[in-house]
């Protein structure tokens, strides 16, 4: 049932009234003679109905029970999910779906250990309400090797150029050519499109992700010769690896070392193509 303005503030003001004489201490109400306000003064007062003020009373002390699905997050909760979604993109990563599914399944298990994930239509249900956000797809781009593809191919011809010039004076064979490389390695990089929640606003914009990966690196030292002969590589990690690298099934030929950077410097020991390199008349590998 509907009601009035000033039926809704008759009522509010009956119902604070009686608050406020049920939070006086005893002996202070005792003493003084003040009433609550009454139903009929009230309706007096706004120029109400005494039935409709009742009525009105009822219906703020009994709210009716809301309709459709109950909500599995309170208010704090859903409000943290909001500021999740914010931060990770204030932060050049958008959250993706995943990843919001995850952060409602541990505030699920926060509060009760064995409380079921989410259901698979959660995800759209949050998203229709909380309309500040829509879902976007970003796009991942390897920037270094779009600018490098971009250019034109004389340099790399030049360099070949100069190097078969190298290998016919010195007479190198193809065992006594090495090549190093090193190359650095990021875990979780993005695949070429992933759909993620942005914030909504008035100019549409595709989202961009600062870096297609994870903030830690590690740099892997390769070196190979002309023949297809290959040594052991180096791995410089900016923190050895935890124990669950263990189980990995790797050569035990790998050598470790460690930098502040996770990328390889001057402290780092020769990797076993350099110390295999001859006098400088007679060079064995190039870079």
């Amino acid at each position: 049932m509907a009601y009035t303005e000033s039926e809704l503030k008759a009522a509010r003001a009956v119902l604070q009234s009686r608050d406020t004489l049920n939070q006086r201490p005893r002996r202070v109400a005792a003493r003084a003679a003040t009433k609550p306000l009454s139903i009929r003064a009230a309706a007096a007062l706004f120029n109400v109905g005494r039935n409709k003020v009742h009525r009105a009373i009822k219906a703020i002390q009994n709210p009716p029970a809301p309709r459709g699905r109950r909500p599995i997050f309170n208010d704090e909760e859903d409000e943290a999910l909001v500021a999740y979604v914010d931060w990770m993109q204030k932060g050049g990563f958008p959250a993706t779906k995943p990843q919001l599914e995850a952060a409602a399944n541990a505030l699920r298990r926060r509060r009760d250990p064995q409380a079921p994930p989410v259901s698979r239509m959660w995800y759209s249900r949050w998203l229709r309400d909380h309309p500040q956000f829509r879902s976007s797809y970003v796009k991942a781009v390897e920037r270094a090797r779009k600018s490098f593809q971009s250019t034109k191919t004389e340099a790399v011809e030049r360099f070949f150029g100069k190097l078969g010039k190298i290998v016919s004076r010195y007479n190198i064979g193809a065992s006594e050519c090495w090549n190093e490389d090193e190359c650095g390695v990021r875990i979780g990089s993005l695949r070429e499109r992933i759909l993620v929640l942005v914030t909504r606003t008035t100019r549409h914009q595709r989202p961009e992700a600062i870096e297609p990966g994870d903030r830690e690196s590690c740099t892997v030292v390769a070196a190979v010769n002309a023949a297809g002969e290959a040594m052991p590589p180096w791995i410089v990690f900016k923190v050895f690896p935890s124990e669950s690298w263990a189980e990995v099934e790797a050569s035990g030929d790998i050598r470790f070392a460690r930098s502040d950077t996770g990328f390889s410097n001057a402290e780092i020991p020769e990797t076993p193509c350099r110390r295999r390199q001859r006098p400088y008349g007679r060079p064995r590998w190039s870079h």
